[in-house]
């Protein structure tokens, strides 16, 4: 599988061509934290395709800081396996030509040391809402996989690119006709009346990303046996998380606009 170092020279020239100046700030000295066995990097969403700039900054910069030799492995959603358009970006970013499943992660990321998981766990939530809000995450299990892997979260937040964003106003209406074939965007349509799509219309002036090291309360022998109490426990860590990211976004400037 491919390490940070062998992703490096693409991804800073991209960075460059589509950022003017960036900015990281860690709680930690990032050098420290590239010697965690394994990390689960949890990244906000802002637009659908923010991802772009946020993976381009964080990854050259961890391997700079010593994790060249890291494996990293992006977590997305089956659909874009399902949508030649998209397939290529999802093995591109995953380093599997399928999608996998809970326990297939947590087999990798037990695989051997110098591994990383890296969600953006609000999902496809990206398509509705205020871009300058953390939205609920899809799912709160990357928080099970952190937890049986005894890997702390790097919370990585950043701020700048919501400017490749057009928010569409559609009719809520429309939503009932969509929720036949997709429920979930049918019903975030209801309830947002638009839709963010992603549109790179220039050059960022400034990216701004802040790193924090979290560590769960919860120990894989706090997990309840049942499922629908382990998953309440893990929803309450996932608010936990959501309200951090939110400080941690609120506490950058705000987008520098170029006149």
């Amino acid at each position: 599988m491919r390490t940070l170092k062998d992703f490096d020279p693409f991804l800073k020239a991209l960075h460059q061509s589509i950022c003017e100046s960036s900015q990281l700030e860690t709680d930690l000295p990032l050098e420290q934290i590239m010697k965690q066995p394994r990390l689960m990097v949890a990244l906000n969403h802002a637009t659908p395709i923010s991802w772009v700039p946020a993976i381009s900054l964080l990854a050259p910069a961890a391997a700079e800081a010593g994790g060249d030799d890291r494996i990293a492995m992006g977590v997305v959603d089956k659909f874009f396996y399902s949508n030649p358009l998209t397939k290529p970006v999802a093995e591109y970013v995953t380093q599997s030509d399928r999608p996998l499943g809970f326990e297939e992660l947590l087999k990798h990321f037990l695989g051997s040391e110098r591994r990383d998981l890296v969600i953006f766990p609000e999902g496809a939530r990206t398509f509705f809402g205020d871009l300058t809000q953390i939205q609920p995450f899809r799912s709160p299990r990357f928080i099970e996989l952190a937890i049986r892997a005894q890997a702390p979260i790097l919370l990585a937040v950043h701020r700048g690119s919501e400017t490749w964003n057009l928010e569409l106003a559609l009719p809520r209406e429309w939503g009932a006709f969509l929720m036949p074939f997709s429920r979930f965007f049918g019903q975030g349509l209801m309830e947002a009346g638009s839709l963010n799509l992603p549109i790179l219309l220039k050059k960022i002036p400034h990216f701004h990303m802040k790193l924090h090291l979290y560590t769960p309360a919860l120990y894989e022998s706090d997990l309840s046996g049942s499922e629908a109490e382990r998953r309440s426990q893990l929803q309450a860590e996932a608010e936990n998380i959501r309200a951090l990211m939110q400080e941690m976004y609120d506490s950058l400037p705000a987008a520098r606009v170029r006149t």
